[in-house]
């Protein structure tokens, strides 16, 4: 499939995976804090606009069906990606900073570049000649 089929949002997206991990629509609607019924909606309309079913459903369980079971192993890591992604989206990077006598920045420079490179977080080297600054604040 070239492109996402009309109708399609990640409002849907989410509902599925969410009743694929807990395989109860109850449980489901819990943990996305929506209503059961609304769920159920949400989810026959993803199936509708795939033109396929994705779940199986009795009045006693719910189970993925082949192609169910597919899409949730493609969602899952997607959206794990895509909230990490909102999460740190706007937000600036961690800041380390750091304490020292005159003699650090040039010893640890290479450390410090390391450091960023590894951790993506900002450092921040601020000498102060105060020796109880940093107690007080």
């Amino acid at each position: 499939m070239d492109h996402v089929p009309p109708g399609v949002e990640l409002r849907h997206l989410r509902g599925f995976l969410a009743v694929a991990d807990e395989l109860n629509f109850t449980h489901a609607a819990a943990v996305l804090r929506v209503g059961q019924p609304a769920l159920t909606r949400t989810v026959r309309a993803l199936e509708d606009a795939l033109g396929t079913r994705l779940l199986e459903r009795t009045t006693r369980r719910v189970a993925l069906t082949e192609a169910g079971s597919r899409l949730r192993d493609e969602l899952a890591p997607l959206l794990s990606r895509l909230d990490g992604a909102l999460r740190t989206a706007g937000s600036e990077p961690p800041l380390l900073r750091l304490g020292f006598t005159s003699l650090l920045p040039q010893a640890c420079a290479d450390l410090v570049h390391a450091f960023k490179a590894a951790t993506g977080a900002g450092v921040r080297l601020v000498r102060r000649d105060e020796p109880l600054a940093g107690l007080l604040s």
